[in-house]
């Protein structure tokens, strides 16, 4: 994928303005309880009962594994991510970010459905925060598809 005339693969400009959840992801540096309070979530949200002593543990846990490869693959290609407002990514990485943007989507979305019944504001909250990370991915995609196209 390397521009013909420089030989060195195109990239993209991950911003703030341009892709706020992504950089909020990127800003949490994968640690679920950092990342959901970003969205107002604190994790006394999650406490349960005598009984059931973790609401949505299962469905939590997959979330932060999810984000912590968000992270880790963008890192992986830039380096140090500490009070970044910007990153600059190969195409590749960006391809790749998809993906796992697209896994961290999925998994918040399993996170609402277990929330939904015992703790729907939060439930709203997140949904939103996943909503608006699928524009972001829409954003990011239509980027790749230009870079792909040589423009």
């Amino acid at each position: 994928m390397a521009d013909a005339q420089t030989g060195l693969e195109p990239t993209i400009e991950i911003t703030d303005d341009d892709y706020p959840e992504i950089m909020r992801i990127i800003a949490s540096d994968g640690e679920i309880d950092t990342y959901l309070g970003s969205v107002g979530i604190e994790p006394d949200v999650f406490e349960g009962t005598e009984v059931d002593t973790t609401i949505c543990a299962q469905e939590r846990a997959a979330l932060g594994g999810s984000l912590r490869y968000v992270v880790e693959s963008a890192g992986e290609a830039t380096g140090s991510l500490e009070s970044v407002r910007k990153i600059i990514v190969p195409l590749s990485t960006a391809t790749s970010l998809l993906g796992s943007l697209g896994e961290v989507s999925n998994e918040g979305l399993r996170l609402v459905d277990c929330l939904e019944e015992k703790r729907p504001e939060a439930a709203a909250k997140i949904r939103e925060t996943f909503e608006l990370l699928g524009l972001d991915d829409d954003r990011l995609r239509r980027a790749v598809d230009k870079q792909s196209a040589g423009g």
